[in-house]
C-alpha cells in the first residue's frame, strides 16, 4: 500500500511540475493561482525532480516481507553458533567470516549434532 501511495504522490508532483511549466501558474488553493512568471522554470523543475525522486525511492523501497528471506536461522559450520539472518552480513559468520548454512540444511549435513541438542 505504501508503494502505491508513494508512486501516486510522485506522479502527482510530476503532473504539477508539467502544469506549472506549461501554464506558468501554480494553483495554490481554493482556486487562487499564483503567477510565477520567470520562476516557473525553477518551480517546475523542483516539482519534477521531487516527483522523480519520490518515485525512485518508492520503487527501491523494500517492504519488510521483501527484505526478509525464508531463512530464519543460519548456523556456522566452523564455530557452530546460530544466527538470525538479519544478524549476518552477506550470509557470513561474524566470528569466522565464512558462509553460514541454513539451519535445516546444516542438520541434514551434520545429523550427529542434532542428537546433542
Amino acid at each position: 500500500m505504501r508503494k502505491v501511495v508513494g508512486i501516486f504522490f510522485g506522479l502527482y508532483l510530476l503532473y504539477l511540475g508539467i502544469d506549472v511549466y506549461i501554464t506558468g501558474e501554480y494553483d495554490a488553493y481554493y482556486g487562487y493561482k499564483a503567477n510565477l512568471n520567470n520562476f516557473k522554470y525553477l518551480v517546475s523543475m523542483i516539482f519534477v525532480l521531487l516527483g522523480l525522486f519520490i518515485i525512485y525511492k518508492t520503487m527501491k523501497m523494500n517492504t519488510h516481507k521483501d527484505t526478509c528471506t525464508n531463512i530464519e536461522f543460519s548456523k556456522c559450520p566452523k564455530c557452530k553458533k546460530s544466527y538470525t539472518y538479519s544478524d549476518l552480513k552477506d550470509g557470513l559468520c561474524p566470528t569466522c567470516n565464512i558462509k553460514t548454512v541454513e539451519t535445516e540444511e546444516y542438520y541434514k549435513k551434520y545429523p550427529e549434532e542434532l542428537e546433542d541438542v
